[in-house]
């Protein structure tokens, strides 16, 4: 199943106060996750998803997604295994002119299959949290 979520962001909004949109999904795994930038948002939106208030993507705390006409393109492999079954959108604009949209969307498929991808180094299998790595 495909989830998305088009964000607008205000010129101005800054990082301590981003804008926070959920991203409802259901139990399973993420196998792939979508960032997009519309072509004009010249590095100036930011984007950053959390799950239960940790931070899933980027990886690096210290980082954000952010660039102009592309969209990135992770297989991420995460399991949602526990309700509820949420992400958390944060989204800024260091653009003191312009309104930018962004997208994200996440694919998510069955626990039941037994062996999903390789991922980060980590092999997840089964049911539940099982994560072996490398």
């Amino acid at each position: 199943m495909y989830y998305q979520v088009t964000i607008a962001i205000p010129a101005n909004t800054p990082e301590a106060a981003p804008v926070i949109t959920p991203l409802t999904l259901t139990k399973g795994v993420i196998a792939t996750l979508r960032v997009g930038f519309p072509p004009g948002c010249a590095g100036l939106a930011h984007v950053v998803i959390r799950e239960k208030g940790w931070q899933i993507c980027p990886w690096s705390l210290d980082e954000s997604l952010h660039w102009d006409g592309y969209v990135f393109e992770f297989k991420p492999q995460y399991p949602m295994s526990s309700d509820p079954y949420d992400l958390t959108i944060h989204a800024w604009n260091l653009d003191d002119s312009y309104e930018h949209t962004v997208f994200v969307g996440a694919e998510v498929v069955g626990e039941e299959l037994s062996l999903l991808a390789w991922s980060e180094g980590s092999l997840y299998i089964g049911k539940g949290d099982s994560w072996l790595t490398k």
